[in-house]
């Protein structure tokens, strides 16, 4: 794993024997720099995010705990919030149209949102992963 992110940085690795000794001849790293800390609207284990327009939409997962909510950037409040039933598990989303799609993980149900209301429009059985 830390040879994939290691690629995705894009500079070379250390010498020596760190962590990443053996990661491929050439694999770039880089150095991150916060440019700045944004307050986030309350707990949850993030599995997707979308942003646009100033608006994001977060799907968090947890059996029991996940929901999709929208919210200002930058605003510690959520401007709304649907839940999801506890037996689904929420995993990543996008943006199609007015639309929000959210995965589930285990459950292979697609729950299609709309994107200013968070009301649910639809569930779409999947058998891929």
């Amino acid at each position: 794993m830390a040879g994939r992110l290691a690629a995705a940085a894009g500079r070379s690795p250390p010498a020596g024997g760190g962590p990443l000794a053996g990661a491929p001849p050439g694999m770039r790293f880089h150095r991150l720099h916060v440019l700045q800390r944004l307050p986030h609207p309350g707990q949850g284990f993030t599995q997707g995010l979308v942003a646009g327009g100033g608006t994001v939409w977060e799907s968090t997962g947890r059996y029991g705990q996940s929901s999709l909510r929208r919210y200002q950037l930058g605003s510690a409040q959520a401007e709304g919030c649907a839940e999801l039933a506890p037996q689904l598990f929420g995993e990543g989303i996008c943006r199609v149209g007015e639309h929000i799609w959210q995965l589930t993980w285990q459950e292979r149900v697609a729950l299609r949102w709309h994107a200013d209301t968070l009301t649910l429009l639809d569930t779409v059985p999947y058998h891929r992963e």
